[in-house]
């Protein structure tokens, strides 16, 4: 084999690993669909992973993910949270049927994007700091009440790393950013 073949296959091999890694767990109700478009409101992630605005970081990522996507029209994350704070809802831990159906009146929501931030840290793999991201995110029609959408991802920064650090992330943000996108490509506009 030619040493431009040689390369050329290892550098092909490197980056069909290189997409390799953990994929999120997703569940789509069946029959759901996101068109024509739908009125989306992202409530505030619960932070249960012990880090200062962790459940922020998450919720700021979906954010402009889903701001990317065409089906949906995102509401303004400052009057959510003015209307939780008037209804006084402190925790998406508090939503149900009842509450999903008040928010639909009082924000003009079809659906509500509620979550959850397990994990979000950094740990140590010999000299170097790693980050660790683990979260959960649901989407609820507020007419019915229902989950029609709903995801767990959990990431490593190595999870990716190849060789010579290549495909290491070192930032807990850029890692956010990675697994929020992961998980906000397989929410397809469903026909």
């Amino acid at each position: 084999m030619s040493f431009s073949k040689l390369v050329l296959s290892s550098f092909l091999i490197m980056t069909i690993f290189c997409g390799c890694g953990p994929k999120p767990d997703i569940y789509t109700r069946p029959q759901t669909s996101f068109e024509p478009f739908k009125t989306l409101a992202i409530l505030p992630f619960n932070n249960y992973s012990g880090k200062e605005d962790a459940g922020k970081q998450v919720s700021n990522a979906f954010l402009v993910e889903l701001l990317k996507k065409p089906y949906f029209r995102i509401i303004e994350p400052g009057e959510v949270d003015r209307v939780l704070r008037e209804e006084r809802i402190r925790s998406s831990d508090q939503i149900d049927g009842g509450t999903a159906s008040l928010l639909r009146e009082k924000l003009g929501a079809d659906l509500l994007l509620i979550g959850a931030v397990n994990e979000y840290d950094y740990f140590k793999v010999g000299e170097r700091d790693i980050p660790l991201i683990g979260f959960s995110a649901r989407i609820l029609d507020t007419s019915t009440g229902m989950i029609v959408w709903a995801a767990y991802h959990s990431r490593k920064g190595d999870d990716r790393e190849l060789i010579f650090n290549w495909g290491l992330v070192t930032s807990l943000t850029q890692l956010t950013r990675q697994g929020v996108h992961d998980v906000a490509k397989r929410l397809k506009s469903m026909k």
